[in-house]
């Protein structure tokens, strides 16, 4: 759950960004001290520094608890709190609906086999083409979101297209080496520090 102890100095609170596990969603920037921390890893509830800079459980509303998922130091000190909100109990067509579809619920369409692709092929009629092939296209759209880029007629309906083709193939070759985009996203903020 914690990859090491953030480098308090007794006196300075460090920040912590406070993320949704589930989409990835910034919640909020909230501060914590060594007691905090030390609270929040016994209870596996974020604990934070309220206004008053007295230590008090990170709520959503009156009622609604931050369940800790996980929680990351990088090398700066830097502290990401990864938890379970209430808009974690959204459904991905709920989230749809607010425009404001995730990553990680593209995965869990994947993961059911829903996610079809351009052409719509599920994802089983996708993976039974193998590896070789899911790199290969993953190659031309990549190479067709750069060319797309660059045209004399830039049009950005044809750019989003070819973005959208990048990022399914993205998703399916990683799914195919049993790789979740969320360790993707992880590494991502990982190289932060």
């Amino acid at each position: 759950m914690v990859t090491e102890t953030p480098p308090f100095d007794g006196q300075n609170p460090l920040p912590v960004v406070v993320q949704d596990a589930l989409t990835k969603e910034v919640l909020g920037l909230e501060q914590m001290n060594a007691s905090a921390w030390k609270k929040t890893l016994k209870t596996k509830t974020l604990y934070v520094l309220s206004s008053g800079k007295k230590i008090a459980e990170k709520r959503f509303g009156k009622k609604e608890k931050s369940h800790l998922s996980k929680i990351l130091v990088n090398t700066k000190g830097q502290i990401l709190a990864l938890v379970e909100s209430p808009a974690s109990k959204i459904t991905p067509w709920e989230r749809s609906n607010q425009n404001a579809f995730s990553l990680q619920s593209l995965h869990q369409l994947l993961e059911r086999g829903d996610l079809k692709s351009k052409k719509g092929l599920d994802v089983s009629q996708m993976l039974g083409k193998g590896s070789e092939y899911l790199a290969k296209k993953l190659a031309e759209e990549a190479m067709e979101v750069a060319l797309t880029s660059v045209r004399s007629r830039f049009k950005n309906d044809d750019f989003l297209e070819e973005n959208a083709d990048l990022l399914y193939y993205v998703l399916l070759l990683s799914h195919s080496h049993g790789m979740c985009f969320s360790e993707i996203i992880q590494r991502l903020w990982e190289r932060q520090s």
